[in-house]
């Protein structure tokens, strides 16, 4: 062999060993790829919509209103609370007690089928304004040595709960059917840490905006008062419990665990003579260690799927 070939199977044995680098290469990048797809896959099946990350916990504010009662100053301070936190405090107002009793026609009877065990497991007193927050127990504020507490403690109580992780994180998103005013709700939930319970409950409250009423006190909170005399408008409002009364079960709360359900419920054009405008509802959701103590929430607004329906009233 001549010295002079070698530069030529010098410049052979590079281009070859390149070829081997790139081939190698792409076989390399291949069996990640078929390694990753499978990973990819059980990803896309399971959670969706919640996150797997540990996170503190958000504040679901029950206030038990009353129409013949001073409650927009309750509302005013849960107002307060969510424009400063709106991804973390959610509102539900449950009408219930001797001061929801409407004093006339022009006040509506927002009371519902879930207000008495509610109300009765919050430890009340019937001459204060009753709140939870998170039905926990504050002493500082509370009625008595419940979760009841009173309407002045609403701050420093969202601000105490949002400061603690929470071991489950809960999201929702929601849907309405216009041809069957069908809703379907979808719920995740993830946890993160073990509950110190067993047994674990979900709730999924509907609640509806805007519904308009003569109520006492209503200059306490102006933001809601309307353009007419003694008009107020009504917010948050349970109107449904998808779940009944304190939740549906979750039997498995150990870490790592995921729950994935969906709930639906077909929405009557009334309720209790109460028209429902499918354009106000929100969706509040919150996991409780038992029928007290919720340890995290969430809330989504429904979409509207399909084409508008005309509903035609007779006028015979």
């Amino acid at each position: 062999m001549s010295t002079s070939s070698c530069p030529f199977y010098a410049v052979l044995f590079i281009r070859l060993l390149g070829s081997y680098i790139h081939f190698k290469s792409i076989v390399m990048k291949k069996l990640l790829l078929l390694f990753l797809l499978p990973l990819m896959c059980i990803d896309s099946f399971g959670q969706t919509i919640v996150s797997t990350l540990p996170e503190n916990k958000r504040a679901v504010v029950e206030d038990y209103s009353g129409v013949m009662w001073e409650s927009p100053y309750s509302h005013k301070r849960i107002q307060h609370m969510q424009y400063a936190y709106p991804e973390h405090v959610f509102a539900i107002c449950i009408h219930e007690g001797e001061n929801a009793i409407p004093g006339g026609d022009e006040y509506l009877d927002l009371r519902t089928p879930w207000g008495p065990e509610l109300l009765a497991q919050t430890d009340y007193l019937a001459d204060y304004l009753t709140v939870t927050v998170n039905r926990h127990y504050f002493p500082a504020h509370a009625h008595n040595n419940g979760t009841a507490m009173h309407a002045d403690g609403i701050q420093e109580a969202i601000e105490t709960i949002m400061l603690d992780v929470a071991y489950v994180n809960v999201a929702a998103e929601a849907s309405i059917d216009l041809a069957t005013n069908e809703l379907t709700v979808h719920v995740e939930a993830y946890y993160t840490a073990n509950s110190p319970q067993n047994t674990n409950y979900l709730n999924v409250a509907l609640v509806q905006n805007e519904l308009v009423s003569w109520q006492e006190g209503r200059m306490r909170n102006p933001n809601y008062c309307t353009t007419n005399e003694n008009e107020y408008r009504e917010m948050a409002v349970l109107r449904h419990l998808l779940t009944g009364q304190f939740g549906d079960e979750i039997a498995t709360t150990t870490s790592g665990t995921f729950i994935d359900r969906y709930y639906t419920y077909t929405i009557p054009d009334y309720i209790e003579d109460i028209e429902v405008d499918l354009t106000n509802l929100e969706i509040v959701v919150f996991v409780t260690e038992t029928t007290q103590e919720i340890i995290n929430g969430n809330s989504c607004e429904p979409v509207i799927v399909g084409p508008p329906i005309v509903k035609m009233r007779s006028s015979l």
